[in-house]
């Protein structure tokens, strides 16, 4: 929060270069942390559209997940899922089924049809994605995957594979040094 109460404002070189995609991004996930997820889903939508050179579609997709990852932490699986699955569709077209951006909003459209009854549907979408998500998103968004998964393994009735995939958790904190998914 301090961080981004220094953000300087209006600024020329930040609006060109694509900065305010992470400045928005980084107001978004305090918001997600701090409970104003209403807030979060205004804010979002007005993060740039233009693709830049250090910013393209990423920043852009980053943010639509966070708006997918609000709705999931307000109870409404189906409007995360309207959120990401189209744009989630839209990438794996574009840059093929394990693509970051589709691997990300992956992890939330699985999250969406778990928390609708629906874990084959949800294991399907992260089947072969996990490493893309591990080494490329945002802990929440990796928490949400492996949530997801460990989730799937209780609904088959199997809790070895559930606390398997929690301990694969918590090594994958343990090595990138990321208390918050620890």
């Amino acid at each position: 929060p301090e961080l981004l109460a220094r953000w300087p404002p209006d600024s020329t070189v930040i609006e060109s270069s694509g900065h305010s995609a992470a400045y928005a991004n980084c107001t978004a996930v305090h918001d997600l942390h701090t409970g104003r997820t209403a807030h979060l889903r205004e804010i979002e939508p007005r993060s740039p559209a233009t693709s830049y050179r250090y910013s393209p579609v990423l920043g852009r997709a980053f943010g639509r997940t966070l708006v997918g990852l609000s709705h999931l932490w307000d109870g409404y699986p189906d409007r995360a899922e309207a959120v990401v699955r189209p744009a989630m569709l839209q990438a794996e077209q574009t840059s093929g089924r394990r693509s970051v951006v589709a691997s990300v909003f992956a992890s939330v459209a699985a999250a969406s049809l778990l928390e609708r009854n629906q874990p084959r549907a949800a294991l399907a979408l992260l089947v072969g994605r996990m490493d893309v998500i591990e080494s490329t998103a945002i802990p929440d968004v990796i928490l949400c995957a492996y949530r997801t998964l460990a989730y799937v393994a209780l609904s088959r009735d199997e809790p070895a594979q559930a606390l398997e995939v929690l301990d694969d958790l918590r090594r994958l904190a343990a090595a990138r040094h990321l208390p918050r998914l620890a």
